[in-house]
């Protein structure tokens, strides 16, 4: 962002802002502070809501550009949970020594950031921590989830979808898996249903009709996939956004990072998540060469001579990130009411976006968690 590629922190850093620039902003932000209380209610699109965090100085100047950049929209046609998602909800603006006095203010707490992670005090951090194989390949660790279920008497039906559900008496009473091949297999007496799979497929397998609901699709786009001859110039990072407008690149992942076994006599290798605009060429050979063009304008890498080996993987429409409208969140609002709405007593939607603040994998996990050991115990998110 702003032409850096930041090492230190995951917030925008505006220190470099000219004074009187920084002043104004600082002052709107405060205003902002104090007038959090005097409005009630959570904004439901982005726009309103970095407007109530940050004023509008903030709002107009840092944050619009950003979100029209990653997500073809502007703030306010975007939902409000695309500020968690993408992790816009602190800016960088002070030095460390005045940002240890300023946090003992929750209000600014909550919208100024630490200037740097690596040396934030230890009673500021958080214990949460991500797993990943100590081999590369996260495909061993669904491999080994695969043994665990086949040991504790769980049956693996791999490519395959449910292509029907029978209802009876407010329960969903069997269903039918199809395979790859057009082989069909037949489950009765289902006592319980935990569906992983989104809300669209979940909605369409029980007849739930949508097709009032439309959509707004993220474009194509690519995985455009590099070794390089030495480490991506990432320092500690796994992965980076780019914010910068112009720039194709949604997120570079180096994975050599959190899995130091990733980097073998092959190479280091790196992947950047590449989506064009409309009118940008679609020839894999472009996409390959302006991703490539872009890692040298970050500084992650030196030049092509870096690279032993590149190939790029198209990505369909809709495939992706998501594209967090408010359209989107709108639709899938609608959806979770109408399945509610059949009264399924065994049925059990987790996953992402199942309830409306569910995203994360640990907010994934905890949900999932509660759905499958206390059922009946908790209550639903409307």
């Amino acid at each position: 962002v702003n032409g850096k590629l930041q090492t230190h922190t995951p917030w925008v850093d505006l220190r470099n802002w000219p004074d009187d620039q920084v002043r104004a902003a600082i002052a709107d932000l405060i205003l902002a502070v104090r007038d959090q209380n005097l409005i009630s209610g959570s904004p439901e699109d982005a726009y309103s809501w970095l407007i109530r965090h940050y004023g509008r100085i903030l709002t107009e100047r840092v944050y619009v550009p950003i979100l029209q950049k990653l997500y073809y929209h502007h703030a306010s046609e975007l939902s409000s949970q695309v500020i968690k998602i993408s992790a816009l909800n602190r800016v960088v603006m002070f030095s460390e020594p005045v940002m240890l006095d300023l946090m003992k203010s929750e209000g600014l707490r909550a919208r100024l950031g630490y200037p740097d992670q690596y040396t934030l005090p230890p009673y500021r951090s958080n214990n949460q921590r991500a797993l990943y194989p100590k081999q590369y390949g996260f495909y061993r660790a669904m491999d080994r989830l695969r043994e665990v279920v086949e040991e504790e008497g769980a049956r693996l039906m791999p490519n395959s979808t449910v292509d029907n559900l029978t209802m009876h008496g407010g329960r969903i009473d069997s269903l039918r898996v199809r395979s790859k091949s057009g082989e069909t297999t037949e489950i009765e007496g289902v006592t319980e249903l935990y569906w992983t799979s989104g809300l669209p497929p979940l909605a369409k397998s029980l007849s739930v009709d949508f097709a009032d609901l439309s959509v707004d699709m993220r474009p194509a786009g690519w995985y455009v996939h590099f070794l390089l001859d030495k480490p991506p110039a990432m320092d500690r990072l796994y992965y980076f956004y780019s914010f910068e407008p112009g720039t194709r690149t949604f997120r570079v992942t180096n994975y050599s990072a959190y899995c130091p076994a990733a980097a073998t006599e092959r190479g280091y290798p790196l992947c950047v998540e590449f989506w064009a605009n409309p009118g940008d060429s679609i020839e894999v050979s472009e996409v390959i060469e302006r991703a490539t063009s872009e890692l040298v304008s970050f500084g992650v890498i030196s030049g092509r001579e870096n690279i032993r080996y590149r190939n790029a993987v198209r990505v369909g429409v809709g495939g992706g990130v998501p594209m967090p409208t408010l359209k989107n969140a709108r639709a899938l609002a609608i959806l979770r009411a109408r399945v509610r709405e059949l009264g399924l007593a065994n049925l059990r939607p987790a996953g992402v976006m199942a309830e409306p603040d569910v995203f994360f994998v640990p907010e994934v996990l905890t949900d999932a968690w509660h759905k499958v050991m206390c059922p009946g115990g908790r209550a639903a998110t409307p």
